[in-house]
């Protein structure tokens, strides 16, 4: 071949896989960052109540001041532009960032709540009464504890936020095509992610050098906050079972090893 076709056939190559990654082609497993936050907007009939939208880099959760929460769970995923992601799941649809830092979100009947768009919350108004100083609070008693403790969320509006590694093995899933160690060998890896997580080790760096996860090295490790039923049932229930600032013991879910930092 000469080198005039050599130059040919590198150009045709890039030329086709540019025309497959700007047709969508390139499929990840987690929104980027730029997606995710807190959103809000008016129940619409009720201006003086909100409604708010937690994206997390898995899913999506809605929940208004009389409404019960709805959630989506991420199954596939196509962001092959920086401000705008299609998804399938419990619904499908796709969200696209505006300039102006709005989301907005088009989505199939089922989830109708969640279409439209949403704003990012406007800062508290600060009254004059509550710029003044004042004394911190006396501890609570065991009366008030108890009283606080009634008067809590209802478990499903409970919100959770951690960062986690995950180790995954050839046929895990959702592995990537070029992850081919052994369940085996992905347990003793994430076992030492393990250790060196709980020896004090920034989290955020063992996550850029163990996670399996797509982009993790670049949010090390973080996936923002969600509502409960968002998440995998076993990394659930190991976050629950954290306290904020803990790190777990290897949990292992179907898509593979993780470890987990609760943060929320």
């Amino acid at each position: 071949m000469t080198p005039k076709a050599v130059r040919w056939l590198v150009a045709i190559t890039i030329g086709t896989l540019a025309v497959l990654v700007g047709a969508g082609c390139v499929h990840k497993t987690a929104l980027p960052d730029e997606l995710t936050g807190t959103y809000e907007r008016t129940l619409e009939g009720q201006p003086d109540k909100r409604a708010r939208l937690d994206v997390v880099p898995l899913g999506l959760s809605v929940s208004g001041a009389d409404a019960a929460i709805a959630q989506i769970s991420f199954d596939k995923l196509d962001c092959s532009r920086f401000d705008s992601c299609t998804f399938e799941g419990t619904c499908s649809g796709s969200i696209t960032l505006l300039a102006r830092g709005d989301l907005v979100v088009t989505i199939d009947q089922k989830c109708k709540q969640m279409g439209g768009t949403w704003a990012l919350p406007s800062p508290p108004k600060q009254s004059a009464s509550s710029a003044r100083a004042v004394l911190p609070p006396a501890p609570p008693t065991s009366a008030s504890t108890s009283a606080s403790t009634s008067t809590s969320a209802p478990p499903e509006a409970q919100r959770f936020g951690a960062k986690h590694i995950v180790v995954q093995y050839r046929g895990a899933k959702r592995s990537a095509e070029n992850v081919t160690r052994s369940r085996e060998e992905a347990m003793a890896r994430a076992e030492e992610a393990d250790k060196r997580a709980k020896a004090g080790e920034p989290f955020e760096e063992l996550a850029k050098q163990y996670s399996d996860e797509p982009g993790a090295g670049a949010r090390g490790g973080n996936l923002g906050r969600w509502h409960r039923g968002i998440m995998d049932p076993a990394f659930q229930a190991a976050v629950e079972a954290l306290r904020v600032g803990e790190v777990s013991d290897v949990v292992e879910t179907a898509f593979g090893f993780h470890v987990i930092l609760r943060t929320f």
